[in-house]
C-alpha cells in the first residue's frame, strides 16, 4: 500500500459532503436576499479558476482539502486543480491557489498569501464576513482594520455584502465606504464606537444599504455615527444607542437617502440633515437625547438637547451655492419622551412633508419650523433669502400628544429670527407657504400652534384640545395667513392676530371653546388690516370676538354663545370695519364699541337674550346700523 497516497487521500473529502456541511450559514444570508451569484475575489477574466471551471469556482471540482487558515499560509506545494476548504471557526469556505498571481497582499479575509508566496483566493458567494478579516469581540482590539479590510475586499470585487456576525465589535477610527455595498448585520451585532472625535462610518459611494446593525457611541461633536456624503443610501433595521451627536448625519452633497424602520436613543440630532435632498424619513422610532451640549466656558452646557430629525443648512456656510434640505418626506415615525423637538426645521427645509407621525411626551416643542438669520454663521449655519428659507411645508395628519414638560412649549412654532447687526426682522424673509392640516393635539404647555413673521400659512381642519394658553397665535406683522375649520380649546385665548403690523388673516368657520369654566379671555383676539372674522361657532368665553386697533375688518356669520361679557367688541381706534349676519346667545352684551371707533357698518345681527343690547353705538363715528335684532327666548 502506498502510505504517501493513504495519508494526502484521508485530508480529502468528498465535494458534496463538504458542500452540505458548509451550506448552511449561507442558506441563511440567503434567505435575507443579500447572497449573489459565486465569483472569485479579486480576480479577473483570464484567471486559472475562470478559464477551467467557469463562473462557479466549485465546477468540475473533485479534490477538496480541509485546512486551516495557518496551514494554508505554510502551504509550500499548492495545487491549481485543488479547492482548501478552510476549517476555523466562522471562517469557512473554499479557497483556489491562483498561479497566476504573484503581487495581490494578503488581507487574511479573501486573499491569503503563503509562506512560499503562493495567492490563495476565496470563493465568494457575495457575502464578505468581518470575522474572516481578523475581527472579534474583545474590548481591547481595535476592529476598525479588518472591518475596513472586508470594506475594501467588496468593494474591489465590484460589491457585495459585507456581514457582521453576532458580535460587540469595538473601534477606535472611521470606517471608509468608498464603493457600492451593503453592509449587513446579525441580530446581535453591535459597532461600539469608542472614540470623541469623529465619524463612525462615512458613505461616500452611491447605493449603499446599512442594514440590521446596531451603533453604541460617546459624544462626538458634529459627527455621526453614519454620516453620508453621497446619494442612494438606505438605512434600514438598525439601532442607535448612545449619547451621541448625530445617529444618521446627511452633508450638503446627500440625497435620496431612506432611513426606514430604526430605533434612535439618546443623540444630540438623532435624524441630521445638512443640506441634503430627496430624503425619506419613514418608520422609525426616536426617543431620549444628550444631556451635554455646546461647550461654554463652564465645561459641558447641562441643557438637554435632542431633536428627532433636525434640518439646517451646511455648518457655517454663508456661501449662496449651498442650499438648505429641500424635497423630504417625513412619515409615520414614533417621536416619543425626547429631550427637544420632534422635527427641527432649522434654518431651511422647504419643500418637506411630515405626515402619519406620533409625536408624543416631549420636553419642549412637537414641531419647530423657524428661519435664523445671522452675521457669522457657526454651528446650524444660516437662512438666506430665496436661496435657504423655509418655504412649502406641508404637515398634515399627526398625532401631537402631552408636548411641553418645560413651561411655555408649543405644538408647533413657525417663526423668523433675526441676529444681524442693524437688520430690522421682515416677513419676506420668513418661512412662507406653510400648510397644517388635519392634525390632532392634545396637550401642551404653552400656545398651540405660534405664527411669528411669516407669510402664506393656512392652518386647516385640526384638533387642538388642552391647550394650556392661547389656541393659535399669530404675531410679527404676518401677512395672508389662513385659520380655517379647526376645533379649538384653549385655557387662554382661542385664535389671535395681535400685532398691529398684521395682513390679510382670515380666520373661518372654526369652532373655538373655552377650556376652562369661568373664562377671562376671548375667543377671538384681532388686531391687524384687512382681517376677515366668518362663520366660527364660539362658546364659553368673556368675550367672543374682540376686535383693538384693526382696520378694514370684517366679521361676520358668527355664533357666539354663552360668553360671560360681551359678543362683539370693538375699542382702540377700530375703523373701516363692518359687522354683519351674527348671532350673539346669552352674553350679558351682545355688541360694544367704544368711543374711538370710526366708519363702522353693522347688519342684520340677532342678540338673544342678551340683555344689554348694542352698546355705545352712539359714540362711533360714522356708525351706519340696519336690522339688527334684540330677541329674548
Amino acid at each position: 500500500m502506498n502510505t504517501d497516497t493513504n495519508e494526502k487521500d484521508s485530508k480529502l473529502i468528498s465535494r458534496r459532503n463538504l458542500i452540505i456541511s458548509a451550506g448552511l450559514a449561507s442558506a441563511a444570508l440567503a434567505a435575507e436576499g443579500v447572497l449573489g451569484n459565486i465569483r472569485v475575489a479579486n480576480s479577473s477574466p483570464g484567471t486559472v479558476a475562470q478559464s477551467v471551471y467557469g463562473d462557479s469556482a466549485l465546477n468540475g471540482v473533485s479534490t477538496i482539502v480541509p485546512v486551516s487558515i495557518d496551514e494554508l499560509r505554510n502551504n509550500t506545494t499548492p495545487d491549481s486543480d485543488a479547492r482548501y476548504y478552510i476549517t476555523d471557526i466562522e471562517k469557512h469556505g473554499f479557497f483556489y491557489y491562483d498561479s497566476n498571481d504573484t503581487t495581490t497582499p494578503d488581507n487574511t479575509g479573501t486573499v491569503v498569501v503563503s509562506t512560499s508566496g503562493a495567492r490563495f483566493k476565496r470563493i465568494v458567494e457575495g457575502i464578505y464576513n468581518v470575522v474572516w478579516f481578523g475581527a472579534k469581540e474583545d474590548a481591547a482590539f481595535d476592529n476598525k482594520p479588518p472591518i475596513q479590510a472586508a470594506i475594501d475586499a467588496a468593494v474591489a470585487d465590484g460589491g457585495g455584502t459585507v456581514f457582521f456576525p453576532p458580535n460587540r465589535f469595538r473601534i477606535t477610527q472611521k470606517i471608509n465606504v468608498s464603493g457600492s455595498l451593503q453592509l449587513v448585520g446579525a441580530p446581535g451585532s453591535i459597532i461600539d464606537y469608542d472614540y470623541n472625535t469623529g465619524h463612525c462610518i462615512e458613505v461616500s459611494a452611491d447605493n449603499v444599504l446599512i442594514k440590521g446593525l446596531s451603533f453604541e457611541t460617546e459624544y462626538a461633536f458634529q459627527c455621526g455615527q453614519v454620516t453620508i456624503l453621497s446619494k442612494n443610501v438606505t438605512i434600514t433595521e438598525c439601532r442607535f444607542n448612545g449619547r451621541g451627536w448625530a445617529g444618521v448625519l446627511m452633508k450638503d452633497t446627500a440625497g435620496s437617502t431612506v432611513i426606514d424602520h430604526n430605533f434612535f436613543k439618546d443623540y444630540a440630532f438623532m435624524v441630521c440633515g445638512h443640506g441634503s435632498r430627496n430624503n425619506i424619513i419613514t418608520n422609525n422610532h426616536f426617543t431620549g437625547g444628550s444631556t451635554e451640549g455646546v461647550p461654554n466656558q463652564n465645561g459641558w452646557a447641562t441643557e438637554p438637547v435632542g431633536d428627532g430629525v433636525k434640518l439646517s443648512s451646511s455648518t457655517g456656510s454663508y456661501d449662496p451655492q449651498y442650499f438648505g434640505p429641500q424635497d423630504n418626506v417625513i412619515a409615520n415615525n414614533i417621536f416619543d419622551n425626547c429631550y427637544r423637538d420632534a422635527v427641527d426645521m432649522f434654518t431651511d427645509g422647504s419643500y418637506t412633508i411630515v405626515t402619519g407621525n406620533v409625536i408624543r411626551n416631549l420636553v419642549t416643542t412637537g414641531l419647530d419650523i423657524k428661519t435664523i438669520y445671522r452675521d457669522s454663521p457657526y454651528e446650524g449655519g444660516t437662512s438666506i433669502p430665496n436661496v435657504r428659507q423655509i418655504s412649502r411645508i406641508v404637515v398634515s395628519n399627526n398625532l401631537f400628544k402631552n408636548i411641553g414638560i418645560k413651561p411655555d412649549s408649543n405644538f408647533i412654532n413657525i417663526n423668523h429670527q433675526e441676529y444681524r447687526s442693524g437688520v430690522t426682522r421682515d416677513p419676506a424673509n420668513g418661512p412662507k407657504l406653510i400648510s397644517i392640516i388635519g392634525n390632532y393635539f392634545e396637550t401642551c404647555s404653552g400656545n398651540g400652534i405660534d405664527i411669528i413673521a411669516s407669510i402664506g400659512v393656512m392652518i386647516h381642519n385640526n384638533i387642538l384640545r388642552d391647550v394650556t394658553k392661547r389656541g393659535i397665535s399669530v404675531t410679527g406683522n404676518c401677512s395672508d395667513i389662513t385659520i380655517q375649520g379647526n376645533d379649538v380649546e384653549s385655557k387662554e385665548h382661542g385664535i389671535t392676530s395681535t400685532s398691529a403690523g398684521n395682513k390679510n388673516v382670515t380666520i373661518l368657520d372654526n369652532r373655538i371653546t373655552a377650556g376652562i369654566a369661568n373664562s377671562n379671555f376671548s375667543a377671538l383676539l384681532v388686531v391687524g388690516e384687512r382681517n376677515q372674522v366668518s362663520g366660527n361657532h364660539i362658546k364659553s368665553f368673556a368675550n367672543g370676538v374682540f376686535v383693538s386697533g384693526a382696520t378694514k375688518t370684517l366679521v361676520q356669520g358668527n355664533h357666539i354663545n354663552n360668553c360671560s361679557s360681551t359678543g362683539i367688541r370693538f375699542e382702540s381706534t377700530v375703523a373701516t370695519s363692518s359687522i354683519m349676519n351674527n348671532q350673539m346667545s346669552d352674553c350679558p352684551t351682545a355688541i360694544r364699541f367704544d368711543s374711538t371707533c370710526s366708519k363702522i357698518s353693522a347688519f342684520n345681527n340677532v342678540g338673544i337674550d342678551s340683555p344689554n343690547g348694542f352698546v355705545n353705538t352712539n359714540l362711533v363715528t360714522g356708525y351706519t346700523e340696519a336690522n339688527n335684532v334684540l330677541v329674548t327666548s
